[in-house]
Formats: structure tokens, sequence, C-alpha cells
């Protein structure tokens, strides 16, 4: 859909090879409300979509460097815990599942924000961020960034690290 097209735009531009990817969904039933608007999954559905299907296929990926989190549902999922996308975005967390994922805000939010100007830069940023840690980069690690900038104008990175998703990850 729309979001899938913003998605590979935005990795288009920072020229991702996506050979070597593996994409999935942390929910393979999207729900719905009325059978047509999509809606944002409750907890349960998460669960039960997780332990069934997404963290096998997580565990099943040889040598994954790093793991993308897109929007809040997946990084809540992937990290065991609630995440506050809008201020945890482009930090650099660590799962039982990889030891960098990187939360973005979802191209949804982006496109229900008529993809905002500044929005975008810090998804861009954000892909950045992944992009370099594909290349075998490490972050910088200062202050993390959620918009706000620093007191010398920068928007600076931190890596965060999580205790193992009380469910069966």
């Amino acid at each position: 859909g729309p979001a899938g097209r913003l998605l590979m735009k935005l990795l288009a531009e920072l020229g991702f090879d996506l050979t070597n990817a593996y994409l999935t969904n942390v929910c393979k039933c999207m729900p719905t409300d009325d059978g047509r608007r999509f809606r944002k999954p409750l907890p349960d559905e998460v669960a039960a979509c997780t332990a069934k299907w997404t963290f096998p296929e997580l565990r099943a990926l040889p040598n994954l460097r790093v793991l993308v989190a897109v929007g809040g549902v997946a990084a809540s999922a992937i990290l065991g815990r609630e995440v506050y996308i809008t201020r945890e975005r482009g930090q650099v967390c660590r799962s039982p599942f990889c030891d960098r994922v990187v939360p973005i805000l979802h191209p949804s939010y982006l496109l229900r924000q008529n993809e905002d100007p500044e929005l975008m830069r810090l998804t861009r940023e954000d892909l950045a961020l992944v992009r370099s840690l594909v290349d075998g980069d490490e972050p910088p690690s200062t202050a993390r960034s959620n918009g706000a900038s620093g007191a010398d104008g920068s928007a600076g990175r931190s890596s965060v690290e999580v205790e193992p998703p009380a469910h069966d990850p």
C-alpha cells in the first residue's frame, strides 16, 4: 500500500540493497475496524502473532546485523516493552533477536502527517544510521535524537540495552 511504497522510496533514496534484507510484519493479519480500514493491533493480537510467527522467523535469521522496527507496535514487540516511538526513534537498542535494533517512525504515520518535512528528515536520518550500521560503522554514543537539538545544534544518538521480552521471544 501507500505506506510500503513510501518506505521503499526512502530506502531507495539511501541506496539500500534489499537483496539481503528480510521484510516482515509483526502482525501478519492486519485487524480492521469495519472490514476496510486498518487499525492498530491490540496487545493480545500482537502477542499471538509474534509468538506464532514473527519471533520464530527472527530466531531463524542467520547473521542478523541490524533490525529496523518500523513503528511503535513493532518496536514494542521486538524490544519487549512499551516504546514511545516519537521519543525513541533513531536509538540503537538491544533485543534478544539482534544487538542493533533501530526503531523508526512508521510510514503510515508520515503519510497521516502529510509527509511533514521535519518528520521526513528525521526518518531519513534514522535510515542513514541504519545504513551506517549495515555497512559496519558504530553509531556515536551521545544524547539520543528525538528531534530536539543539543547545545551545539546537533541531534545525537544513544545506544539502549533492554531486558528480553517477558513473553517467549
